[in-house]
């Protein structure tokens, strides 16, 4: 792992939400636009600017190989929240949360 941190940018005005991550084997950025078809709601008051710890990030990200739906929130104080929605036994769902506290 070449970075320690994964910074998270959301701009309510474009409805873009930007993850980047810098370190020794180079950068990289994702930006997801609201109108994508990966996402079904986007709604913000204020733009957003935050970075989370690479090893508590990506044990949140963990469930969404098997998620049937997401919500991806950030409250007041900045703090993540993943909340995925996944199938356990026939027809019975269930939910997971993970929240990841901002460095910043």
């Amino acid at each position: 792992m070449s970075s320690e941190s994964i910074g998270l940018n959301i701009t309510g005005s474009d409805q873009i939400l930007s993850l980047s991550t810098h370190g020794v084997a180079g950068d990289c950025t994702i930006d997801i636009p609201g109108h994508s078809e990966l996402v079904s709601s986007f709604t913000t008051t204020r733009d957003v600017a935050a970075s989370y710890r690479t090893a508590f990030f990506k044990q949140a990200l963990r469930p969404l190989a098997i998620a049937e739906k997401i919500s991806f929130r950030v409250d007041a104080n900045y703090t993540l929240c993943l909340q995925y929605v996944v199938k356990v036994g026939g027809d019975d769902k269930a939910f997971l949360e993970f929240f990841c506290l901002a460095e910043n």
